[in-house]
Formats: structure tokens, C-alpha cells, sequence
């Protein structure tokens, strides 16, 4: 059985960090971790998850910083568009209208 990592507390400042599970909340944990973590945090998640979870997990993530979706697309070799959250930032911009 794998160790679990530890992840600092600073990347979930938002949320319960004693209430995460690295199993059961590995998607966002994952997501956090690359859009907070270090590189070495980066390096633990996918040492304990493994890649392809990784790669799943932030292909689907709902929210990247763009910075982010740029340095994993390079390392996942994808383009950035195939990236969820990419998606939904172009389809949730809303029209100016003048009046």
C-alpha cells in the first residue's frame, strides 16, 4: 500500500484540509496541487495517484488557472482546448449588450 502524501495546508486554504481525502477527493486535490502546489507537490501527486489519474483528473478538472492548462498541456503533450475547463470558460462569457 502506497503512502499517502502530505500536501500543505496553503494549497487548500479555501477548504477543510483535516475533511480531505486523498483518495475519495483525489480529483480536486489533484487540481489544487497544480494549480498551487510546488513542483515537488506536483511530483507526489503523481507518484501516489499516477499519471494516467492525473492526466484524467485535470482533463476534467472545472477550474485551472490558464498559466496552469499551459504547463500541463506541454507535459501531458495535449493541446490546450481538450482541457474541461477550457471549454467552459469560452461557452460561459456572456455578451456585452449596449442599451
Amino acid at each position: 500500500m502506497k503512502e499517502k502524501p502530505f500536501f500543505l495546508r496553503q494549497i487548500f486554504w479555501s477548504d477543510k484540509y483535516d475533511a480531505l481525502d486523498v483518495d475519495t477527493d483525489g480529483d480536486y486535490m489533484i487540481a489544487r496541487v497544480f494549480d498551487a502546489g510546488t513542483y515537488a507537490d506536483m511530483q507526489k501527486a503523481i507518484a501516489y495517484y499516477g499519471m494516467p489519474r492525473v492526466k484524467a483528473a485535470l482533463l476534467q478538472a472545472a477550474d485551472l488557472q490558464q498559466s496552469t492548462v499551459a504547463l500541463v498541456s506541454l507535459w501531458l503533450n495535449c493541446q490546450p482546448e481538450q482541457f474541461y475547463c477550457t471549454k467552459r470558460r469560452k461557452g460561459s462569457s456572456i455578451p456585452h449588450r449596449s442599451f
